[in-house]
């Protein structure tokens, strides 16, 4: 499996299917962008190398026109690096070498399908914020740690690309965030929070293709950790849907009443909602909420 270097064995089972999606765009002067998005750690250079240039000779496709992105989740299949150069006389070495095989065809017959389907299509942008994603740089003496710090610059920010039928009828939703697919850390296959939130907005919108997209998150975790926290996954997923007003955190925090200044809840009035941290003290407060310190 790919991502955690602790893991010694392969996965032991499915608890998410894992998804290549891809959505072709055109505009009114017949340039086109393809958008492949798949349940993977990584987008090995080889793959990108092969699948650039057979796009090119295939379908005519710039390699400015091709945009792979993988979701990063660690729990998916290994495609090159350190475990298979330490396997390679091993079975599961040509079993991975196999799958990175046919990986390459699928997408590339992926591509392929997403272009033969062009039809008359707006596109409509929006953006929110998830705020699960916490820094992971910490600085200490010796330099940058990992670990959590919560004082760090973080992007929050959740864009939204959705994509309408010439009918008004919504086809496909393309959202994103900017943070490690690491929620778990298990040895079942597993797309992680990206592929929780997927699944939410397509049960939302039945008919309806769901991208997630991961952006410059390689200082970022989720928090919690360690859990299928179904919290953060609904949060993300809820924005991608277009649902305006996330849930809260807690029935056990009281909502606001109409007509008096919302107040944040005390420290000692959240930590049994978030057990793993001792949170030292509220930091500010504004429009979208509320900053507390923890550690």
């Amino acid at each position: 499996m790919a991502g955690y270097g602790f893991r010694d064995r392969p996965s032991d089972g499915k608890e998410t299917g894992l998804y290549a999606k891809a959505l072709a765009l055109e505009d009114t002067h017949g340039k086109r962008l393809v958008i492949v998005t798949f349940d993977l750690s990584t987008v090995p250079r080889a793959l990108r190398g092969s699948l650039q240039k057979r796009s090119a000779e295939t379908y005519q496709l710039p390699p400015e026109g091709l945009l792979l992105n993988a979701s990063h989740t660690h729990s998916g299949p290994e495609q090159s690096g350190r475990r298979m150069a330490e396997a390679a006389d091993s079975r599961r070495a040509k079993l991975a070498a196999e799958y990175s095989q046919q990986l390459e065809e699928k997408l590339h017959t992926l591509i392929g399908q997403s272009l033969a389907k062009l039809e008359h299509a707006r596109l409509g942008y929006a953006h929110a914020r998830a705020g699960f994603a916490m820094n992971r740089r910490l600085p200490a003496p010796q330099g940058f740690v990992n670990k959590d710090n919560p004082d760090g610059p973080v992007d929050h920010a959740a864009p939204v690309l959705r994509v309408t039928g010439a009918d008004g009828g919504l086809r496909a939703v393309l959202f994103g965030y900017a943070c490690h697919n690491t929620t778990l850390s298990l040895y079942p296959w597993n797309a992680d929070y990206a592929g929780y939130a997927q699944e939410y907005v397509q049960a939302a919108h039945p008919g309806v293709v769901a991208l997630f997209m991961s952006g410059c998150g390689g200082d970022q975790n989720p928090y919690p950790r360690r859990t299928a926290n179904r919290r953060q996954h609904s949060t993300l997923a809820k924005i991608g849907a277009g649902q305006q007003n996330p849930p809260r955190m807690s029935s056990s925090i009281p909502p606001s009443t109409p007509g008096k200044v919302w107040q944040p809840p005390a420290p000692e009035d959240l930590a049994p909602e978030l057990p793993a941290y001792e949170i030292l003290g509220l930091l500010g407060r504004g429009g979208m909420g509320a900053v507390y310190k923890a550690r």
